[in-house]
């Protein structure tokens, strides 16, 4: 919300446009919102190719399909999932998020079903693919924003209490994994 706050718009053309997307819709304006359902499985599976930048094997195709359709289809998941995948391969992605969906603790107050469970799990393996500085840099984020504390202050603290951590390259892993 710091930028929105800040007048910064993503770059948009007559080939593309840019969406944000967030959690938190306190930097948006009401009229500007768009709630995102799931994703049409052909979208989804259109997602995972782009992201390996490559058709899927005919093995494994209704792999993914499969972890696709235990979250639903959600777009942040899809995405996840499609990066996780990039950078571990297929068969080794869909095994440590299966993996990971064995681990989650079913907790009365918060689970809101299956998919909930799966998408904790992309979201859990590409935390856990972060190296210390991303993950310590994720806790201070996650504690911070939710008080809208700035920014600013996130990289002055970070820097005065991670010695020997790069802020740029922690963020840079945070970006680049979209969490």
């Amino acid at each position: 919300s710091e930028m929105l706050e800040n007048d910064w718009i993503p770059p948009s053309g007559s080939h593309c446009h840019s969406i944000v997307t967030t959690r938190d819709s306190t930097g948006c304006k009401k009229d500007e919102q768009v709630k995102a359902g799931p994703l049409d499985e052909e979208s989804s599976l259109h997602i995972v190719e782009y992201f390996l930048e490559r058709e899927l094997s005919v093995d494994e195709k209704p792999q993914v399909l499969k972890m696709l359709q235990s979250f639903d289809c959600l777009p942040l998941a899809t995405v996840q999932f499609a990066d996780f995948a990039r950078r571990h391969g297929v068969d080794d992605a869909t095994a440590r998020i299966q993996q990971v969906m064995g681990k989650v603790v079913y907790d009365p107050r918060n689970y809101l079903g299956k998919q909930r469970k799966s998408v904790h799990a992309v979201l859990q393996a590409q935390i856990d693919g972060l190296d210390a500085g991303a993950r310590s840099m994720l806790g201070y984020l996650s504690v911070l924003a939710a008080e809208n504390v700035p920014v600013s202050l996130v990289k002055s603290l970070f820097e005065e209490y991670e010695q020997g951590v790069n802020y740029h390259d922690a963020m840079d892993q945070l970006v680049d994994r979209a969490i």
